[in-house]
């Protein structure tokens, strides 16, 4: 049955419709399918409406919370008309999850409680906004630790036995008072959809917010908050006959509070051309963006990465207390087929890893890393170029494994260079050796680096000292560059400061950001 709607969904999408004007259609969460899909007789579902769209139509969805999971296949714009699924003047959330239990919790002794939930799939659980260990996590090896029952249930982990749910929350708190959720898949599901945008559209509590596969191309999704999920984004590469899926942008999205583990992140892509513009990133369990296998030129640029989760394994509920989490992770993991390009992000936080590169013929330009401790950059790549970023750790600025050119880079506060076979202690040496000749190891002078404010004072070495040939037209404020008599290190031009996802202070002058690479999705287009 499924199938036969599935195709009716695609077929829908097919029409020839080249003579027929483009319609706008409106949806509200109190709307019904058997409507007219009108401003005042709206639809409800969001994925009836993409079966009955055309290349060129709109769809308006009134505010509010659909609680509903979306599935779109086979749904084509064009080029020059794209079909477009948009918020109507208000905050749109797709709700991928269920609340379970209210009063009909069982206590089964020892902080342990379970409810019926039926035999309908679980992929995850929350409580408390936490996600809890289970019921379909699975790990391999070392992490394959934790073997438990209903009546062994350590604290953060759950269990589904016989279509009821046992749990034990972390503060073995009762969950009648928790507003625990499941979720039974992906908030949005896109299939071999092409030439589409999505804008205003959230989500929150699914599997993953937005899930992109079968080659879905060509798509832009934009201005929205993704929370709560296992994975914020995950655009999946070559799947069988299909293609990987290509030339998607990601832009000013807010994605946080997402995963349990390492493993799960903001954004995970291993499509081709992807650009990911101007996103914020915070409470992040994984990698924030996590580009592998075999992604190839990637275009991330502009992004804001703070505040990370701490990543939670299996062996830490061995004992009956959690003890403090591991180290957090990577910030920006850069693998795959190479030619990615990370220009004006702001790293800043406890991660074990600035950015993780192993992808050849990558160039990283005027990009910010404070680190609490930890690896700078750790390159397993060859013909990287890093020009005009700024790496301030405890921890070792760089290691790579092969030869990099590095200049015009600004340092503070680490150890170490490794560079193939020889660690280079101090910024003499470095130079000694032909690197960073134009480079400086100096206290960067932020203007309020407690505040998140890393704009460049006055006074700042790393003002004026960068390479006007390497550097973007604008950093991440969207501010044009130079403001001085020359190029300032790291993603942010002179004294602006950091403002919220889409607080440009000049929209247009932002958009300029992705022209310096090209790609045929040029976001602002839409």
């Amino acid at each position: 049955m499924s199938r036969f709607v599935f195709g009716v969904v695609a077929a829908c999408c097919l029409v020839s419709t080249a003579a027929a004007p483009a319609a706008t259609y409106y949806l509200a969460t109190d709307g019904r399918d058997t409507n007219a899909g009108t401003k005042a007789r709206p639809w409800q579902s969001l994925q009836f409406a993409s079966g009955k769209v055309a290349p060129g139509d709109v769809v308006k969805l009134k505010p509010g919370v659909y609680r509903q999971l979306t599935v779109v296949i086979g749904c084509e714009g064009t080029a020059k008309k794209k079909i477009v699924f948009e918020a109507d003047g208000g905050k749109v959330t797709l709700d991928g999850s269920v609340t379970v239990g209210g009063s009909d919790w069982r206590h089964e002794g020892q902080a342990r409680y379970s409810v019926q939930v039926g035999d309908r799939h679980i992929y995850t659980v929350w409580a408390k906004e936490r996600m809890l260990l289970g019921p379909t996590f699975h790990y391999s090896g070392k992490y394959a630790k934790v073997k438990y029952t209903p009546a062994t249930l350590r604290r953060g982990q759950c269990l589904v036995v016989g279509g009821r749910l046992h749990v034990r929350l972390f503060d073995d708190s009762d969950p009648a008072k928790a507003n625990v959720r499941i979720s039974h898949g992906h908030c949005l599901l896109l299939q071999r959809t092409h030439h589409t945008v999505w804008r205003g559209i959230g989500t929150a509590w699914g599997l993953n917010g937005y899930k992109l596969e079968f080659g879905s191309s060509h798509n832009l999704f934009t201005d929205a908050e993704l929370s709560y999920h296992a994975q914020g984004v995950l655009e999946t590469g070559k799947y069988g006959k299909y293609l990987a899926s290509h030339h998607n942008t990601f832009r000013r999205l807010h994605i946080h509070h997402i995963g349990l583990n390492m493993y799960e992140h903001g954004i995970y892509t291993d499509g081709v051309d992807t650009v990911i513009l101007r996103c914020r990133f915070d409470h992040i369990s994984g990698a924030a963006i996590h580009a592998y296998p075999r992604p190839l030129r990637g275009i991330y640029e502009g992004n804001r990465i703070t505040s990370p989760w701490p990543s939670w394994y299996p062996e830490h509920f061995i004992g009956e207390e959690p003890p403090d989490a591991r180290s957090y992770y990577s910030a920006i993991i850069c693998w795959g087929r190479g030619g990615h390009r990370l220009t004006n992000n702001l790293i800043a936080g406890p991660f074990r890893n600035g950015i993780s590169v192993r992808a050849n013929d990558c160039r990283f330009v005027n990009n910010t890393i404070v680190l609490t401790d930890g690896l700078g950059w750790f390159l397993d790549a060859g013909n990287c170029q890093l020009a005009n970023n700024f790496t301030q750790t405890k921890g070792s600025y760089l290691s790579s494994d092969g030869p990099v050119a590095l200049d015009h880079n600004g340092y503070y506060g680490g150890k170490s260079w490794r560079i193939g076979k020889e660690t280079h202690t101090t910024f003499a040496a470095l130079q000694v050796a032909g690197h960073e000749q134009h480079g400086v190891e100096a206290d960067p002078c932020f203007v309020d680096a407690k505040a998140e404010k890393y704009g460049l004072a006055p006074d700042s070495p790393l003002r004026d000292i960068g390479s006007v040939k390497a550097a973007p037209s604008t950093d991440i404020n969207g501010t044009r560059r130079p403001q001085g008599k020359r190029i300032d290190l790291g993603a942010y031009e002179a004294a602006t400061e950091c403002c919220g996802v889409g607080d440009e202070p000049n929209q247009q002058r932002a958009k300029t950001a992705v022209r310096k690479y090209p790609t045929p999705m040029d976001s602002t287009s839409s």
